[in-house]
């Protein structure tokens, strides 16, 4: 019990010890903080926040600059296109002829698939349900 005790006390003093050490840095900061408020305030600029444009397809790119007329969405590019074909298309094929890239076909496809407006006929072949 002795021992324990012994190193409790041994626990305390370096507590203790701490404390003083974390009261002297933050006298230290407060002191920074005092001087840098005393000097005159830099003139600083406001990061201004820049965005990636997304890549544009040709085809949207020329029909937008039709006056008054929108792109299509892509929901309605590959449904377009679907309809066209009997037997079904693939990806690929969708992404070739929408100006689409992959992600945004595969995209669209999901959200027409869950509306009931085309099925798949075989894995990655696409038609009108």
């Amino acid at each position: 019990m002795k021992e324990f005790e012994v190193l409790l006390k041994t626990v305390a003093d370096g507590l203790e010890a701490m404390a003083d050490g974390i009261h002297v840095i933050a006298k230290k900061v407060v002191a920074i903080a005092e001087t840098q408020a005393q000097e005159k305030p830099s003139k600083i600029k406001k990061a201004t926040r820049t965005r990636k444009a997304k890549p544009v397809s040709k085809k949207v790119t020329k029909k937008s600059k039709i006056k008054g007329t929108r792109p299509l969405p892509a929901t309605e590019k590959v449904l377009k296109v679907i309809k066209k074909s009997k037997a079904g298309v693939d990806n690929v094929t969708i992404a070739k002829k929408t100006g689409l890239d992959r992600k945004q076909v595969a995209n669209a496809l999901s959200q027409l698939k869950k509306t009931g407006k085309v099925k798949s006929v075989k894995k990655g072949v696409h038609a009108v349900a």
